[in-house]
């Protein structure tokens, strides 16, 4: 996206594209609830609890029956996002029945009734400009001057250009058509986008009721579904104790919070990964695999937590899911485990996904560290990914082209403050009327871009030919020092290696004795 037309035509397409969708999600009190019945359940796992034990549970249960209900007395509104769309379509074709061609018809008609030809005759009331004056004169309208660029009022000679646009239409045909081709478009939009706003604000108020009924009832949303304590308790109690039992660790070590820096030295060779058939001393065991996963993930959760906390925007997602920049190839598959398509030691690996927005995950390695991802959406209806939109634009805030065109919008207002006025040009007879306004243009394409400390992302949609659908929706995030700093790490271990080498050829020579 370079312009502001450009931006704006792709904030029309995607409001235009906004229908019946909702997300029947939580609030911020089903997510304090569900934050505190995990911190429950992880206080026990971390006492060395089992959590699999009936008797631990049944004390895991008591404590949260401190904070909420076990089980809720009413039933939870489970209403169905199909059920929702069908009664707010409903409700939005009683305020907004009318079709496309009744609009444009009423449309036309309205601009006939406002921009009206004036007759011979007419007792006409005017405004005109001179230089930097405006005047007004009333009176019948006599008729046209030469070639009809002026007209008489009342005696009194005007220029056609120089009247102001609501009055230049009643004299100036061409003017009056174009102006009234702005107003019915202008009216088609309107009305269309009162008609979304009104779809978007009842599925507000439906999603906000049911949320509000089932929370106050003591339901909590989790795991995309509404649950009671009780099933969300039992279902993270069954995740942790099947994660086995995981010593507290210290944190990464870095710099800075926030921040996993690389060893002092790039290795250059790795461990090879399992195979079958190995000796008992070289194959780790299924239970030494599952521990290395909890503690790779629990080391992850704990650096994430501080990178949430010291950033902000895109620097606050660094990398993808559990995996931050920095982690090595081998700890990025241990993560995603049985996820990774083909694990293995090259510079990249993918995830495919069967089902959900995510389509396809690249993971990308830079000498073995996790510098780059890319998101490859599964493309659906343009309500879903009007959503998606929306949720990675209110994640990462405004991208690098709004803040370039909203410093360039101050540079100039600051540049017309300073200026001196410029001296008022009068309009010459016979002047070719100004140009119309352009249309906006919906681009095919466009690529958005954020550009953090840690972290660069873009997002690159395409619709289709005809425009009324997306054929590619991919997110891209980098952390271009991991490239820069692992080169320097790479030179300087050669150069270290090459000044060895010398020092010890240096030596030999110097030792050796002339017989």
């Amino acid at each position: 996206m370079t312009s502001t037309r450009t931006r704006t035509a792709f904030r029309v397409l995607l409001l235009c594209t906004v229908a019946l969708c909702i997300h029947l999600g939580a609030s911020e009190i089903s997510e304090t609830r569900m934050k505190k019945v995990s911190a429950i359940i992880a206080r026990f796992k971390e006492a060395g609890e089992d959590l699999s034990d009936p008797d631990v549970r049944a004390a895991v249960f008591k404590e949260i029956s401190k904070f909420y209900p076990l089980d809720p007395e009413s039933k939870a509104n489970l209403v169905g996002r199909e059920e929702i769309a069908k009664m707010v379509r409903e409700k939005v074709a009683l305020k907004f029945p009318d079709a496309h061609d009744i609009v444009q018809k009423r449309a036309r008609e309205n601009a006939e009734k406002t921009f009206k030809r004036a007759k011979v005759n007419d007792y006409i009331k005017v405004t005109y400009e001179e230089g930097s004056k405006s005047y007004t004169v009333e009176g019948y309208f006599f008729g046209y001057g030469a070639m009809e660029h002026s007209i008489n009022i009342g005696g009194n000679i005007i220029a056609i250009f120089d009247l102001v646009p609501k009055d230049r239409a009643k004299f100036d045909e061409k003017y009056r058509e174009m102006q009234k081709e702005q107003f019915v478009q202008k009216q088609i939009r309107d009305y269309y986008f009162r008609k979304n706003e009104y779809s978007v604000e009842l599925l507000k108020q439906e999603r906000e009721a049911v949320v509000k009924y089932n929370e106050n009832a003591g339901y909590i949303f989790a795991m995309n579904k509404w649950m009671t304590p009780r099933e969300l308790a039992t279902a993270l109690a069954d995740s942790m104790a099947s994660q086995g039992q995981v010593a507290k660790i210290d944190p990464v070590p870095t710099d800075e919070p926030g921040t996993t820096k690389p060893p002092a030295s790039v290795p250059t060779t790795t461990t090879p990964p399992d195979k079958p058939g190995e000796t008992p001393a070289t194959t780790t065991t299924q239970e030494s695999r599952t521990k290395r996963i909890a503690d790779t993930r629990r080391k992850a959760e704990a650096d994430q937590q501080r990178i949430k906390t010291r950033y902000a925007g895109i620097d606050a997602d660094q990398g993808y899911g559990n995996a931050i920049w920095w982690m090595k190839h081998a700890d990025v598959n241990l993560l995603f485990d049985s996820l990774v398509d083909r694990p293995g030691e090259g510079n990249s690996e993918t995830i495919t996904m069967e089902k959900g927005p995510v389509q396809k995950v690249d993971l990308n390695f830079f000498h073995g560290y996790f510098y780059k991802v890319v998101v490859s959406f599964r493309i659906a209806a343009p309500q879903a990914m009007e959503i998606l939109y929306r949720k990675i634009v209110e994640t990462y805030g405004k991208t690098d082209q709004e803040k370039q065109e909203e410093e360039a919008a101050r540079l100039a207002a600051e540049a017309a403050a300073a200026a001196p006025p410029a001296p008022p040009e009068g309009k010459k007879e016979g002047e070719a009327p100004p140009p119309p306004p352009e249309e906006v243009v919906i681009p095919e394409e466009i690529t958005l871009t954020w550009t953090g400390k840690e972290t660069i992302g873009s997002l690159y949609v395409k619709l289709t030919p005809d425009k009324k659908a997306y054929s590619a929706f991919v997110l891209t995030k980098e952390n271009p020092k991991i490239v820069e700093e692992v080169k320097a790490l790479i030179e300087k271990e050669r150069k270290k290696k090459t000044d060895e080498e010398l020092k010890k050829l240096l030596d030999e020579y110097g030792n050796f004795k002339v017989k």
